[in-house]
């Protein structure tokens, strides 16, 4: 758990943009990533050579877990929760993706 509170605290750093707190569904992806630790239900650390290949980037990906997510829809417009299993906690993501 030391890793994880290392890097956090290195978190604060990295600049927040306006969709930084979106999520977007992301038919591409094959795995759902979380950049807020605020939405995971408890984290499991990863190893440290579990990484998410994007073109040439390779990005660490820090711990897994559930996030749970209130979504609005026309037939929820007071939102409504869902959660997401086996997602990747990558907090220098610029936003957070959901797979299909």
């Amino acid at each position: 758990m030391a890793g994880l509170r290392a890097f956090v605290l290195r978190d604060i750093a990295y600049p927040k943009y306006e969709l930084h707190s979106s999520v977007i569904l992301d038919s591409g992806a094959t795995l759902h990533i979380g950049n807020d630790k605020a939405c995971f239900l408890g984290l499991t650390l990863a190893n440290r050579d579990k990484f998410l290949y994007a073109r040439e980037d390779h990005i660490p990906i820090i711990a897994y877990s559930t996030i749970e997510l209130t979504i609005q829809t026309r037939g929820y417009l007071e939102g409504r929760k869902i959660k997401l299993t086996k997602a990747a906690y990558i907090p220098t993501f610029y936003t957070s993706i959901i797979s299909l």
